[in-house]
């Protein structure tokens, strides 16, 4: 039985009907072009509340952040701070990996927000993270066009005042929090996982993200599946390092085969060699034979 064959050990959980749609009006629209990536600033609102959605296209997809209103002017002076962080210094000459020039961090009801001011061979940009509810989404922004996406960001700050509403009773909304209970950080050449055992309102659980050069991926594993998951990982840990050891004896003993091949093939093409008391008696009976017959054509001339 393979690992995907196993039966869940949280019982059977039927599929959960799609969420219906949800009527959202735009309150502000803008774009901006930075290099060949397009970001797209909507303002929106729905009977949740009124949120910014930043909304990055490339070619390789998109990925949006969501940011709630109550956090918008916070967000945006984050953004300012990095705008004049990424003027004040020079850039490095040619660094050999990336560096980290500035980081902030901010809380917005239950999303946590890092701005990274970066710097990196192919030069400066603003790395932004969104972490929620164990996921995670990044936008990557150049240096370059970091004044042009704080002027946008701006613009939606001053219509977010010009939209104003009646704010919710804050009884309507408390904000979760995730208490960390250990933390650990593994890098693995340009891959960093880091492990985050959590504990929250529905239980502990534990957080391992993977960062591939700003392309994070997470899982989480609830603490109750935590010894069958580390058993899986120490199985196939052995299985790896049995390959790796099978290959190893492999590749000695064709190493060996090649060696025994070429000494029996240079044994082959050299040439057999006469013993010395051999040649000297070929030689000798050569001598006497020229000899005698000189001595038949001196008495045959007489």
């Amino acid at each position: 039985m393979i690992s995907n064959e196993r039966p869940s050990p949280y019982g059977y959980r039927p599929a959960l009907p799609p969420r219906p749609p949800v009527q959202e009006d735009t309150l502000k629209y803008g774009q901006v072009e930075i290099e060949q990536t397009t970001f797209v600033f909507m303002l929106k609102a729905n009977p949740r509340g009124r949120f910014l959605r930043i909304t990055e296209k490339s070619r390789d997809g998109y990925v949006s952040l969501i940011i709630p209103d109550s956090g918008m002017k916070d967000f945006h002076q984050r953004l300012l701070k990095m705008a004049q962080a990424a003027h004040a210094s020079p850039l490095t000459e040619s660094p050999a990996a990336s560096l980290t020039r500035l980081t902030e961090h901010l809380q917005i009801e239950r999303k946590s927000f890092t701005l990274e001011l970066n710097e990196d061979p192919r030069g400066r940009f603003l790395r932004i993270v969104e972490n929620a509810g164990g996921r995670s989404n990044v936008l990557i922004v150049s240096a370059s066009g970091l004044d042009v996406f704080n002027n946008l960001t701006e613009e939606m700050v001053t219509a977010l005042g010009d939209h104003a509403v009646a704010a919710p009773p804050a009884a309507e909304w408390t904000p979760q929090l995730d208490d960390i209970l250990k933390n650990g950080q593994m890098v693995l050449g340009r891959r960093s996982f880091t492990f985050q055992l959590k504990k929250n309102a529905q239980g502990r659980f534990l957080r391992i993200v993977e960062d591939r050069e700003g392309h994070l991926n997470t899982i989480i594993i609830p603490a109750e599946g935590l010894d069958e998951f580390k058993t899986w990982v120490i199985e196939m840990a052995q299985a790896s390092h049995e390959v790796e050891a099978v290959k190893a004896v492999e590749t000695v003993e064709a190493v060996k085969e090649a060696a025994k091949v070429k000494k029996v093939s240079k044994v082959a093409k050299t040439p057999k060699v006469k013993p010395v008391k051999e040649v000297a008696k070929v030689a000798k009976a050569a001598k006497v034979a020229k000899v005698t017959k000189v001595k038949k054509v001196a008495k045959a001339k007489e």
